[in-house]
This record gives structure tokens, C-alpha cells and sequence, in this order.
């Protein structure tokens, strides 16, 4: 059988898409007429398929491929996912479920398996499956894992050993997480390099400290459609550089500090309408609701400008932002946390007004090529002794002239 039954479906406007099991390769041309699928349209290979998958859609931007029993994501140009899914994929063998007593249901780790695409049961002895151990999976050579719907939790990871579910698992490309998850543990998904794109589930409500941290190739975090997600945590996507854009969720009403930090290639922050807590503009992360009712600058980008209304930046807020090159501080802002530009080495120039009465330690620190342009005559009294411990040049008493 040829191809010509995708092409069919397709032309259809299909809310899902059969691959029929002789069929052996999806090609590019296939797509040719493709007129869209809704936001979670399904590809379904047939759960007896006994050879691989092959996909080649490079047109429409291919991110992972598909084995024979296994499911995958392909991420449009538009940004937009098709899930390739198995319905009843067949659990990898010797996975090692541990009974929980108090839940009644059982934890997963690797055990003994050592398939590189990982899928994970609903059940275990007749029981559930809920949770994904604490560093079940860490420093494997995993590719990809599907989580079942019963999965609700990726247990915290050890932060004193910064070990996670699924740290350092470098060879890691597909994560399908389950529908019912509701939270992604401490370090979970800490170092995978190999990892690009993550949609995270609307039931999720918690991402703990460093979840993605160190993903250097993580280009895409979508959050799906009417998001629960509550909490982020602290350094989530630290040193993220591959990261492009992020849109956070209307729900969040707490997020950590170095959310971005390190995120070179980061250009574009959006805050969905209607969050209570925070918003987004001219690219930068604004918490509006806290104890002082004014806005403070949580997290900047390489494209952030900074608004009128913020009086104060955050510590950490463009700290390892290498590709900022300029920054404009308005004469709202009063205060600057510590460590806000901390090894900013593309930054070259910054102009600190008068109005800033308050600048914190080492907000400066390697940054190697600025020079810094200071309204006031000389240094106030509300300016810590290491706040330019990098010993930049100052200009002082600068008018614009």
C-alpha cells in the first residue's frame, strides 16, 4: 500500500489520522495538501505494527522519529503538535514497579530494561501506575518514554545530589507525558541535551526547581490549552540556550527566581491575558501582585525593553543573558537586585538614571565589555560597596552630552 491514504485523510481536515500497518514510510509529499489539524489531532498507528515507522517530514519540521509500538510528536512550523500515539502500546519488559501501600498503586523505574524507547504500563498486578521514582530513569540511554494517563506524579529528584527522574538521560528526544500528570518533580528532566521540544500537559499544576535545567537544545515549551500549572519553580530553565520563546500560562501565580537565566537565545516572554499575578511586556517577565503593589521585573530576555511603570529589577533577572547588547533602565526603577546582569559580556554600554537610590552586590559581575553611565555626581548612599565588584569604568555625573 502506498501513501495515498494519508493524502486521503488529510484532504479531510481529519481530527485524527490512521497509518495503516503496511504502511512503511510517510514522505514529505504526503503532506502536500495538508489543510490542518485541530490543536490535539491525533496520528494513531495500529497497535499490531511489527516494523518501524519511518518519518521523514522534514517540511514541516520533524523533531523525532517513530519505532514500531512507540509514539512520537511532530512539531509543525506553525508551532503547532500532531501527536503520533499508539493506542495500546505495547509496556517495555523489565521495568521495575514498586508497590506504594499507602496508594495502593506502584512507582516505575528502569530496572532492568534496557530498551532505549520506554513505554510504561497503566497497571501492575492489577494496580496502578502513578508515579515515576524519584531518579527512576536518571543516567540512562533512553530516547524516548510515553507516560500512561494513570501517571500523576514525577516524584522530586535528590537536589543535594542534583539527580531527577530523567537526569542526564543525554540520548533522551521523546517525552509524551500523561494527561493526568500533575506534577513534574525537582531536577526531573535536568541535563537531557538531546531534548527539543516539551508539550507539558494542562493537568500539570507544579514544575519543581531545575525541572528542564541544563536542556541545551530545548527549543520549544508549549503548555497545552486551559493549563492548570500554579507553581514554577526556581531555575527551571537555567541555562536553556536553545530556547526561543516562552508563553506562560494565565493560571501561574508564582514563579522562582532565575527562571531564564542562561537562556542566550531566548527573544520573546508572553504572559497569557488575564493572569492576576503577572504579565509580559516589552519582552520582559513583570510580577504585578506582591507586596509592595508595584512591578518588579522578575526575568528579562536579549530583546527585553524595559517598561515605564517597573520600579524595581529582580536579582538574577538577565544574569548569563551573553546576547543582551543594550538595555535602557527607566527613571522609574528605584532598585537593582543582586546579580541582575551578572555576566552579561555582550552588554556594552548602560545608563543608570538618578532615580535608582538602591543597587545590590555584584549586579555587574563579569561584565567584561561595559562601561557604565551614572546620572548622580557620585556613588549613593544606598549602593552596596561590591555593586560593580568587576570594577567596570564609570562615567559619573553622565548627561547625555
Amino acid at each position: 500500500m502506498k501513501s495515498k491514504e494519508i493524502k486521503k485523510q488529510l484532504n479531510k481536515d481529519a481530527a485524527a489520522i490512521e497509518v495503516p500497518d503496511v504502511l512503511e514510510n510517510i514522505k514529505n509529499a504526503d503532506f502536500n495538501n495538508y489543510k490542518g489539524l485541530p490543536e490535539n489531532g491525533t496520528v494513531n498507528v495500529k497497535p499490531q505494527r511489527t516494523k518501524p515507522l519511518k518519518l521523514t517530514r522534514k517540511k514541516f519540521g520533524l523533531i523525532s522519529a517513530i519505532a514500531a509500538g512507540m509514539a512520537a510528536v511532530l512539531v509543525l512550523s506553525i508551532g503547532l503538535p500532531i501527536w503520533l500515539s499508539n493506542n495500546n502500546p505495547t509496556p517495555t519488559a523489565n521495568l521495575a514497579y514498586r508497590l506504594m501501600p499507602t496508594e495502593n498503586a506502584y512507582e516505575v523505574s528502569i530496572g532492568t530494561a534496557t530498551d532505549k524507547d520506554i513505554v510504561i504500563a497503566s497497571k501492575h498486578n492489577g494496580r496502578p501506575v502513578k508515579q515515576i521514582a524519584k531518579d527512576g530513569f536518571t543516567n540512562t540511554d533512553i530516547e524516548s518514554i510515553v507516560m500512561p494517563d494513570s501517571i500523576t506524579v514525577i516524584v522530586d529528584g535528590d537536589g543535594a545530589l542534583e539527580r531527577g527522574a530523567f537526569s542526564d538521560c543525554n540520548n533522551l528526544k521523546s517525552v509524551v507525558l500523561s494527561k493526568n500528570i500533575t506534577s513534574i518533580g525537582i531536577f526531573a528532566f535536568a541535563h537531557c541535551e538531546s531534548l527539543a521540544n516539551i508539550t507539558v500537559s494542562n493537568s500539570v499544576k507544579n514544575i519543581g526547581d531545575l525541572a528542564f535545567t541544563g536542556c541545551s537544545n530545548l527549543e520549544s515549551v508549549i503548555f497545552e490549552t486551559n493549563s492548570q500549572l500554579t507553581d514554577i519553580g526556581t531555575q527551571v530553565f537555567f541555562g536553556c540556550s536553545s530556547l526561543k520563546s516562552i508563553t506562560i500560562p494565565a493560571s501561574v501565580t508564582s514563579i522562582g527566581t532565575n527562571l531564564f537565566s542562561y537562556c542566550d537565545g531566548l527573544e520573546s516572554i508572553i504572559v497569557e491575558t488575564g493572569n492576576m499575578v503577572y504579565k509580559s511586556e516589552g519582552n520582559c517577565l513583570i510580577q504585578i501582585a506582591n507586596e509592595w503593589n508595584k512591578s518588579v521585573l522578575i526575568a528579562g530576555c536579549k530583546n527585553s525593553i524595559i517598561p515605564n511603570d517597573v520600579t524595581s529589577i529582580y536579582p538574577f533577572a538577565f544574569l548569563g543573558c551573553n546576547s543582551l547588547t543594550n538595555i535602557i533602565i527607566s527613571n522609574s526603577v528605584t532598585s537593582i537586585g543582586n546579580y541582575a546582569f551578572y555576566g552579561c559580556s555582550g552588554l556594552t554600554s548602560i545608563i543608570i538614571p538618578e532615580s535608582v537610590t538602591i543597587i545590590s552586590n555584584y549586579v555587574f559581575e563579569n561584565c567584561l565589555n561595559l562601561t557604565i553611565y551614572v546620572e548622580t555626581a557620585s556613588k549613593p548612599d544606598g549602593w552596596y560597596e561590591t555593586w560593580n565588584h568587576s570594577n567596570c569604568p564609570v562615567i559619573w555625573g553622565y548627561t547625555g552630552d
